[in-house]
């Protein structure tokens, strides 16, 4: 683990997923990763979220959420954190993507969640 933690100092990742059992294992294994961790069940709570943290490296967000789309708050975020990246995880269909957005189809594994962030987050 050391090496991979290493890789990633400092990195901030805004996770929006409504299932709590889900959330709560993604935070605990990214966390063992090296990354710094903000976690949200809603829309609203990731805009919130987004709004009150200085930098958003990171949104991995799952597509549907109870109030709203992983879409529409990528959207929004990248107005407030125009650096920011976006991984969708889902078992439906992706949205369409730009540039600095990435998709993974559920059921996934942390070490493909890893290898995507990294890739993504890659200067």
């Amino acid at each position: 683990m050391g090496m991979v933690a290493d890789r990633r100092p400092g990195i901030t990742v805004l996770l929006v997923e409504d299932s709590l059992d889900t959330r709560e294992i993604l935070v605990t294994l990214l966390e063992m990763n090296g990354l710094r961790v903000v976690g949200a069940a809603t829309a609203a709570e990731a805009l919130a979220a987004g709004q009150e943290h200085g930098t958003i490296h990171l949104l991995l967000t799952d597509i549907n959420l109870p109030d709203g789309s992983g879409g529409e708050v990528a959207a929004a975020l990248q107005r407030i954190h125009p650096a920011m990246r976006s991984l969708f995880l889902s078992g439906d269909e992706p949205p369409p993507l730009v540039p600095g957005q990435a998709f993974l189809r559920k059921p996934i594994g942390i070490a493909s969640v890893l290898r995507e962030i990294d890739d993504l987050l890659r200067p």
